[in-house]
């Protein structure tokens, strides 16, 4: 299986996800509000959605964690992490495209938290 992640941050609501498969291809787009599966030998075809204000669901976990109602649901690794990604692509993108090590991460994320 092969994936992309796409984001625009110079404008709103750029951002989608493909994911490419043997048996089928999904690709979200429309800020991942709108889901499109091709399966093989098949037209496209939409996959119904619940919208969800991403931002708004954020601001509340971040609210409940200040309040210690919850605790966040990214851990803080996973935050340094994810900088660090963006950190390595716009290095790999002054480098014309090559890859980037990102430093510090010897595991794998923990899941199922």
């Amino acid at each position: 299986m092969t994936g992309y992640l796409g984001s625009h941050f110079a404008c709103p609501n750029a951002s989608w996800l493909r994911v490419y498969g043997t048996k089928a291809n999904a690709e979200a787009r429309d800020n991942f509000a709108e889901l499109t599966v091709t399966r093989a030998g098949a037209a496209p075809g939409p996959v119904a959605l619940t919208a969800v204000d991403s931002l708004r669901a954020e601001l509340d976990a971040f609210a409940a964690a200040c309040a210690g109602e919850a605790p966040f649901p990214i851990a803080a690794d996973e935050a340094v992490h994810d900088v660090a990604i963006m950190e390595a692509m716009a290095a790999s993108a002054l480098r014309g495209g090559k890859w980037t090590n990102i430093p510090g991460r010897a595991r794998p994320l923990a899941r199922g938290r």
